[in-house]
């Protein structure tokens, strides 16, 4: 398994950064077919080769995914794009 990891600081609040965050996950949902579901702060999301959280709080988001081996060649680029996702989705503000 290859492991991606991405944190950002925000000042969006934790109700402005779920609705952020759920906002990123439902648009990699739509293209890469992923479930997701809210366990608290936790933003749970799979799909077969695909397992990882999105850890929202009043200041940082945090995103840990696990990419199986068919994946984890593709590991660079899916970094890249989700964490150019997040940081748009904080600067637009929630």
């Amino acid at each position: 398994m290859t492991t991606i990891s991405i944190n950002r600081k925000h000042t969006l609040g934790l109700e402005r950064a779920k609705a952020a965050s759920q906002r990123v996950v439902d648009k990699l949902s739509e293209k890469f077919g992923l479930e997701s579901h809210w366990e608290g702060n936790a933003l749970k999301f799979a799909r077969p080769g695909v397992e990882g959280r999105l850890d929202v709080s009043e200041t940082q988001v945090d995103v840990k995914i696990e990419l199986g081996l068919m994946l984890a060649a593709f590991a660079a680029p899916i970094e890249q794009q989700l964490a150019a996702s997040i940081d748009k989705a904080i600067a637009a503000g929630g």
